[in-house]
């Protein structure tokens, strides 16, 4: 088995997935505490860290995991002097010692430790299903469910992306909650999808009109009512990504002069939904969803790097309405 390993990417539920199941078949449940460890990539003595952990040996015999978090290293240049320590470390690692390197978004694959650690394990790139893909995700739900030991209608898992996105944290978080609903019945249906995400449902479509109307005051007014409702800013943030990545779309291939029903199959999606993208699209340039979709992706980086939820989520709408 490889002993050193990059995944990085958009998706950081499946990130954290692949952690969870190289951690369950290398750890022993026994040694968890001694040789398990887990460190911030962003931290300024991370790569002393590294190798103390790797130095140390572990009291209790076994394999060891190390996890490092969003390593700065792989975006951006580290001091010449440490990345060769990090470098002669990783080219000598103990059989022992397994390193997960792990990175939210993207990184720069020209980094010479990007390209290091490629040679010496594995580089895996986690992606969102994208907006054409929705088939794959219908079929990621229903597999989802099933492993909770429930099925789902092909109608509610539809239901169940209109309202969530396509964040899949956002979405498995949704489905543990519908199996808590449902008690003793085998199957979700539509009904229950609306029951459970009616509160929910009405606030973020308030919320989504809002921001298209670019009206601060009704925007903030359904945060708040969302927030207060115990909503995770998380799900928030996924469902507006979503949108909002439809809406580029959408207001991209209308500006080469295609028509709604020609766009819908292009991006296999409802041609319902893709003429109310591109209805809400019109109060929006080009140029101001790229720099939106921005905002979403660095509120995405803070709410993953421990800031305050509410803080973050309502100052990313006050910036989506143009109040900078």
């Amino acid at each position: 088995m490889k002993q050193v390993h990059l995944y990085y990417g958009e998706e950081d539920f499946l990130i954290d997935e692949e952690i969870k199941k190289l951690r369950q078949k290398i750890i022993k449940p026994s040694f968890e505490t001694m040789n398990f460890e887990r460190l911030d990539g962003g931290a300024e003595d991370v790569i002393s860290k590294i190798i103390s952990f790797v130095g140390t040996p572990s009291m209790l015999g076994g394999e060891r995991l190390l996890v490092v978090e969003n390593a700065y290293f792989l975006k951006e240049k580290g001091k010449d002097e440490e990345m060769k320590e990090l470098e002669e470390f990783l080219r000598g690692m103990p059989d022992d010692i397994t390193v997960v390197f792990s990175s939210w978004g993207p990184v720069d694959k020209r980094m010479k430790m990007y390209k290091l650690i490629a040679d010496l394990g594995e580089a895996r790139e986690f992606k969102s299903f994208a907006e054409w893909e929705q088939e794959k995700l219908l079929s990621w739900i229903v597999d989802r469910v099933k492993g909770e030991g429930k099925t789902i209608g092909s109608h509610a898992a539809r239901l169940l992306t209109e309202i969530s996105g396509n964040n899949l944290r956002a979405l498995y978080s949704e489905i543990q909650k519908l199996v808590t609903y449902i008690g003793e019945k085998q199957s979700i249906e539509e009904q229950d999808v609306k029951a459970l995400a009616s509160s929910f449902g009405i606030g973020v479509f308030s919320l989504i009109g809002a921001l298209r109307n670019k009206n601060i005051k009704s925007a903030l007014r359904s945060v708040s009512m969302l927030l207060g409702n115990r909503e995770e800013p998380v799900m928030l943030l996924a469902f507006l990504a979503s949108q909002y990545r439809m809406m580029l779309e959408v207001k991209s291939l209308t500006s080469q002069g295609r028509e709604y029903h020609e766009i819908a199959g292009i991006l296999r999606a409802s041609p319902y939904f893709v003429r109310k993208c591109g209805e809400g699209a019109e109060n929006f340039s080009l140029v101001e969803l790229v720099q939106d979709m921005e905002l979403l992706h660095n509120a995405d980086l803070k709410l993953k790097k421990g800031s305050p939820g509410d803080l973050t989520f309502e100052l990313l709408v006050t910036e989506l309405c143009g109040v900078k």
